[in-house]
């Protein structure tokens, strides 16, 4: 896969007025330069969680958050392993109460962070996960393979598979 400018890109975050177009903020995550961030959900209290991609052989952290007018973006905290565990890619993340849900199809591997401490809880094994979602008291993912899973706070997982493909990004509805 050619990836364009990969060596002279700027990955940020930008707040813009919804109303006149204008930009308010604008951050950076310069200390990670071969950072794309990709992915964002808003917590309840306005809180932005970001999901990143990286190039090269470098391993960076892949989760950032941000709070409105704080001077700048800050990483999530794990091991290098944990981070190496998602190849350089995530997917799609949920929130669950204190719990965000990041997805890693290129690592097979949907991992788990409390948003308290922006640190690593766990992390499971599903083969080509992409989507994630919170539709209540749980989380559902999704696969290449077609599978989906209802994962339940402290209990394994109910899996439904079809003969179906499921891509990037899954939004609860209802």
């Amino acid at each position: 896969k050619n990836i364009i400018n990969k060596d002279n890109f700027e990955s940020s975050i930008a707040y813009i007025d919804i109303n006149t177009g204008k930009l308010l903020e604008k951050y950076h995550v310069s200390h990670y330069p071969k950072v794309s961030l990709r992915h964002l959900i808003v917590g309840v209290n306005g809180e932005v969680f970001i999901g990143a991609q990286s190039f090269g052989d470098k391993t960076y952290p892949l989760i950032y958050r941000h709070h409105k007018g704080a001077n700048s973006i800050e990483a999530f905290n794990a091991d290098e392993h944990i981070w190496q565990s998602h190849q350089h890619y995530t997917a799609d993340m949920a929130l669950y109460q204190t719990i965000l849900g990041v997805t890693s199809p290129r690592g097979n591997v949907v991992s788990y962070w409390d948003l308290n401490r922006c640190a690593w809880l766990s992390q499971q094994q599903m083969t080509d996960v992409a989507g994630i979602a919170n539709p209540g008291d749980s989380f559902y993912l999704t696969s290449g393979t077609g599978c989906i899973s209802d994962i339940k706070k402290g209990s394994s997982a109910l899996n439904y598979c079809y003969s179906l493909a499921w891509d990037n990004h899954l939004l609860a509805s209802g």
